[in-house]
């Protein structure tokens, strides 16, 4: 779920911070702690909504990945929510009313002092409602893809087709905002590409019970993933450029997961509820009959929550690097902790992790050529980040 991580405009951002003045020890120590959090959640996430469905091995298992979406986009929601209104108290008390705003090459906190509460002002809030709807309903698609291509595929396999949202961030930005892909860009794409097909054949041929709309359902919210990064980067910047528009980082994730929730109610009633596709009962008689995992499933939305509140802290704070980068970056120590908690037997089989490694070529090659072509895009990204004569002449040259 990292879906504001492409607020900043990721190819001009700077890599290190462009003010005058040196960071304080609190805000390095600050931003270091929630570079951490972030690590550690998006590290664990994906086992975690793994585990979950697999009931914790009980043997009904528990195949409700939307209504999980729902309760986890929800309750961030709610969280946010009151962020806001609590955020707005305090500031009134102290007789200073600072809105931050968005700048159009860095997620950082601005002052705009002509703006309003996105809470304020009815109408106000509808048209920025409107603005974002595009935004959500693609953020809506992608988080709830996910945990149906998760429940589907083994886990390390999900993290490694997800990897591929860069590559439609590429073809959307060429097509939406003209944006040329580079020589370097297209190929480490078709590595991607080609790593993608190999994995794709072995997980579908080889007796892993994975079928090819499984696959489909992982790449899909990829495509939805590339679509809302391109479209919520352009949203931002008309937010930021147009009077009464203008709102906060966490403002913007508040509404997003908003209406996220509401397009994600109903295919989870329809799916959860009334279909009962992979079960015999819904959702509800499930979590009434296992008060476990009705707990587990709220420490999801907590874990939910602690993910995207360190998302918006590092793109409020960092000044660094899109997260998108960050999140590319983690894949490849994200794979190697799972294959290490898979190979020792550290989790139950019963969790749904089992048979979840194999030492076919095809297998071994496709992981390989992913993990590489992503490292390498984001090491692009990375250093085209950097100013100077040098690297210009070795950008001109190569890419």
């Amino acid at each position: 779920m990292n879906q504001i991580e492409h607020i900043k405009d990721e190819e001009t951002s700077p890599l290190v911070n462009t003010s005058s003045s040196p960071p304080k020890r609190g805000q390095v120590l600050k931003t270091s702690f929630f570079l951490l959090l972030y690590f550690a959640a998006d590290m664990i996430l994906p086992m975690y909504n793994k585990i979950v469905t697999s009931g914790l091995g009980s043997e009904k298992k528990f195949h409700y990945p939307v209504t999980i979406t729902l309760v986890q986009v929800g309750l961030v929601a709610l969280c946010l929510m009151f962020y806001c209104v609590l955020e707005r108290l305090i500031k009134a008390r102290g007789n200073k009313l600072v809105t931050p705003g968005i700048n159009s090459n860095d997620a950082i906190l601005m002052e705009h002092p002509g703006d309003e509460w996105i809470f304020s002002d009815l109408r106000s809030l509808l048209h920025k409602v409107l603005v974002l709807l595009p935004v959500s309903f693609l953020f809506a698609g992608t988080i709830t893809l996910s945990n149906l291509g998760l429940d589907k595929v083994p886990v390390n396999v999900h993290v490694l087709l997800k990897t591929t949202s860069f590559i439609w961030v590429i073809i959307f930005s060429f097509f939406i905002k003209s944006e040329i892909p580079s020589f370097l860009q297209i190929t480490f794409s078709l590595t991607v590409i080609t790593g993608v097909v190999l994995l794709g054949v072995d997980v579908t041929k080889n007796d892993w019970d994975v079928t090819p709309t499984a696959i489909i359902i992982n790449l899909a919210s990829s495509f939805f993933s590339g679509a809302g990064s391109v479209l919520l980067r352009i949203t931002c910047l008309k937010t930021d450029s147009t009077p009464g528009l203008r709102m906060s980082v966490i403002e913007i994730t508040m509404v997003k997961m908003s209406l996220a929730s509401i397009f994600i109610l109903i295919p989870a009633l329809v799916l959860d509820t009334f279909l009962k596709i992979q079960t015999n009962d819904t959702v509800w008689q499930a979590l009434r009959d296992n008060w476990i995992m009705s707990l587990v499933v709220l420490a999801g939305a907590l874990l939910t929550l602690t993910y995207q509140t360190s998302v918006v802290a590092v793109t409020a704070n960092l000044r660094v690097i899109s997260v998108g980068v960050l999140h590319q970056m983690i894949t490849l120590p994200q794979i190697g902790l799972y294959t290490i908690l898979i190979a020792t037997h550290s989790l139950p089989e019963s969790w749904g992790i089992k048979k979840t490694l194999s030492t076919s070529p095809l297998h071994i090659s496709g992981s390989v050529l992913i993990l590489v072509g992503v490292f390498l895009y984001a090491c692009l990204r990375i250093f085209k980040t950097f100013h100077g004569p040098f690297k210009q002449k070795i950008l001109n040259y190569v890419v």
